[in-house]
């Protein structure tokens, strides 16, 4: 399986202009306020989005391999 977890160097809202939110909200159709922020956390919960299907769960020490990697040296920079 490839597990591919990336973030980006962004805060959310300030860096998005009110069209792209509005857009973003509109395909969504979410409940829930829109909110792009990355965390450890949201990391850590991956396979709580799996919950009620069949997919198949995270490792839980791969998750945080992947967050605690040196990504720079991987990279060769």
């Amino acid at each position: 399986m490839i597990i591919d977890i990336h973030s980006h160097a962004w805060q959310y809202p300030e860096h998005f202009t009110d069209q792209f939110r509005q857009q973003a909200a509109q395909v969504t159709k979410a409940d829930d306020p829109l909110d792009l922020t990355a965390t450890y956390e949201g990391l850590d919960g991956l396979n709580k989005m799996l919950d009620g299907t069949a997919l198949p769960r995270l490792d839980e020490r791969e998750i945080d391999a992947l967050i605690h990697r040196d990504s720079l040296d991987i990279l060769g920079l």
